[in-house]
């Protein structure tokens, strides 16, 4: 079936040829018998005979090639000015009308043809668009976090200055401004790693090592890593998983650096005193992921800003380190790889942050 399908253009030329051959052989011998009735009736001697006999050969010949050549036209014409159509459309394509689709007629090689052309723009166009906004992405996200490491770079230069210039009033004020100076500058390096992480997540040539795991297990430990650091924090921090294992196909490390960086926005906004809780359960073929803690109300048009590398959650928050969203950004990105969605959801001093997976 496969090998007829393939030489569909091979019997239609056949075909062509067969009915332009036939068509002009029927012609021919019509032609001949009328001129031989004539010759019959109305000539016949040895010399005559000759020189019609030549005469009949020349313009049955001529007769033949003109009809044969008429019909063969008349039939392929239409092919003919489709493949120029396909040419003329490929090289528009070729100049830079990445996207732009050619009309599929029939159901031969050459819309076959026109079907892979039509895919590989469309494909083309797509890598294209993805290249243009991870580029975007990246110069916005540079502008960005340029802008939040302005001030506490300069708040750096200002203890040093202070130290330099010996203007402090005892050696503990020093250590204040050292200790100040220190603590900006690892927020600062936090900040550029997560940049560098971002941007390579964003690169279209980024691959992710997936493999099958319970992710009731991750979830174990990432809250056992998270329940010190939540107490100390006066908050505590619950688990809530389904006893039976809940297998997923994911790249580990990648989505465990999802669930740090979520339960560090929680830890960093949840009200003092209360729990975040940490929630997964199937969900028909799916798994739903739920970080849910309490803090302050963030209006509908704006929940799922969240995630955007620009959107800072704590308007009022003078740290631009500490309210920069680049790691909500990161759990998006890497959730958006793996195929699934993540979304939030706020109702009153509740959030909750989702992922179906």
């Amino acid at each position: 079936m496969k090998r007829f399908i393939s030489s569909k253009i091979s019997i239609q030329i056949l075909l062509v040829v067969m009915f332009s051959f036939v068509t002009t052989m029927a012609l021919v011998f019509k032609l001949l018998g009328g001129l031989l009735r004539g010759y019959i009736l109305h000539y016949h001697s040895e010399h005559v005979d000759a020189v019609l006999v030549t005469i009949f050969h020349i313009i049955i010949t001529m007769a033949g090639m003109i009809t044969f050549i008429g019909i063969f036209y008349f039939m392929t014409n239409k092919k003919i000015k489709y493949i120029k159509h396909i040419s003329e459309k490929v090289k528009e394509i070729a100049t830079g009308n990445i996207g732009y689709t050619i009309e599929v007629k029939g159901n031969d090689e050459i819309a076959e043809l026109c079907n892979s052309i039509n895919t590989m723009s469309l494909e083309l166009k797509e890598k294209f668009d993805q290249e243009r906004e991870n580029e975007k992405i990246k110069n916005d996200l540079i502008t960005n976090v340029s802008h939040d490491l302005r001030t506490p770079l300069t708040s750096i230069i200002g203890y040093l200055e202070l130290i330099k210039d010996h203007k402090f009033q005892d050696e503990k004020s020093m250590d204040e401004y050292s200790i100040s100076a220190y603590n900006t500058s690892i927020k600062m390096k936090k900040l550029i790693n997560q940049l560098f992480e971002y941007t390579k997540l964003c690169s279209i040539d980024f691959q992710l090592n997936k493999e099958s795991v319970d992710l009731s297990l991750l979830i174990n430990q990432i809250v056992g890593e998270y329940t010190p650091i939540f107490e100390k924090n006066e908050l505590r921090i619950e688990e809530k998983t389904e006893d039976t294992e809940l297998i997923v196909n994911i790249d580990i490390d990648q989505f465990m650096r999802v669930l740090d960086n979520l339960l560090s926005n929680a830890l960093k906004y949840a009200h003092k005193y209360s729990t975040v809780v940490v929630e997964a359960y199937k969900l028909e073929n799916k798994v739903k992921i739920i970080v849910k803690n309490k803090g302050d109300y963030i209006p509908e048009d704006e929940i799922n800003k969240i995630f955007d590398r620009l959107y800072r959650i704590d308007k009022s928050r003078q740290d631009s380190l500490e309210s920069s969203g680049i790691g909500l950004s990161i759990a998006k990105r890497i959730i958006d790889l793996h195929g699934g969605t993540i979304w939030a959801n706020c109702e009153n001093d509740n959030i909750w942050i989702n992922i179906l997976i």
